[in-house]
């Protein structure tokens, strides 16, 4: 398919080859099924949809990875053995019925709206832990926390590259970055002069900047997500 997709839902079963060179946008849901031999969609442009379900083998390959939420199904749409039942999601997508669990939000997005919840203490915040929250870019909320010392960002794979402005972080004291797939490290992280423990990471493209921090080979100690009154943001 040689531009975008437009579609209310997307079904693929058995061993298609499907290629989408341009954007994918689903208004329901992507679901893939029966894959057992090797069913393949690959969409080389950005993918939105409310729900992208994969089973039995059917592979699925995103430029990006889908702006979709995380599949915690209704009760009723799982087979007798609690696994996804594809039959019956199929039919609730075409019949425009509700497959997710009441509340469910994309991880990404919750995080953010806890870092909007912060600002109004935006000063008493020193600590945030925000690893394996599934983030895709490097939240903007981040610069607003002037007395800042602990931040980890570990475990974030879709995270690809770091603000410039983190040099602005002034109190910044321990940055782990484990676990991102980033291309590169601003040249501005050598301008925090309090830095004292940046995590290993491996970058994509070899590309490494010049720190001017001490680093210790110590083991980091436990991150908690906090501020300077010992609330914690919640995970």
């Amino acid at each position: 398919m040689s531009g975008s997709l437009r579609a209310r839902n997307v079904f693929l079963s058995g061993c298609p080859n499907v290629v989408v060179h341009g954007d994918l946008e689903v208004a329901g849901g992507v679901c893939t099924s029966h894959g057992d031999d090797g069913g393949i969609l690959t969409v080389r442009g950005r993918t939105r949809a409310q729900l992208v379900i994969g089973m039995l083998y059917f592979n699925l390959v995103f430029a990006e990875q889908p702006q979709a939420l995380d599949a915690v199904l209704l009760p009723e749409l799982l087979d007798d053995h609690g696994m996804a039942d594809a039959r019956k999601i199929q039919e609730a997508l075409r019949e425009g019925r509700q497959v997710l669990r009441a509340g469910v939000r994309p991880s990404h997005l919750a995080t953010l709206e806890e870092l909007d919840a912060l600002l109004g203490r935006a000063e008493e915040v020193t600590e945030l832990d925000l690893s394996e929250r599934k983030l895709r870019h490097f939240p903007e909320q981040l610069l607003s926390f002037p007395n800042l010392r602990v931040l980890s960002l570990a475990g974030n794979a879709e995270l690809k590259t770091i603000d410039p402005r983190i040099g602005e972080l002034a109190s910044l004291e321990e940055l782990t970055l484990a676990g991102a797939q980033l291309t590169g490290l601003p040249e501005s992280i050598g301008r925090l002069r309090n830095l004292r423990h940046l995590q290993p990471v491996r970058l994509q493209r070899h590309r490494r900047a010049l720190l001017q921090s001490d680093r210790h080979e110590g083991r980091q100690r436990p991150l908690q997500a906090g501020r300077a009154d010992g609330a914690e943001a919640a995970r």
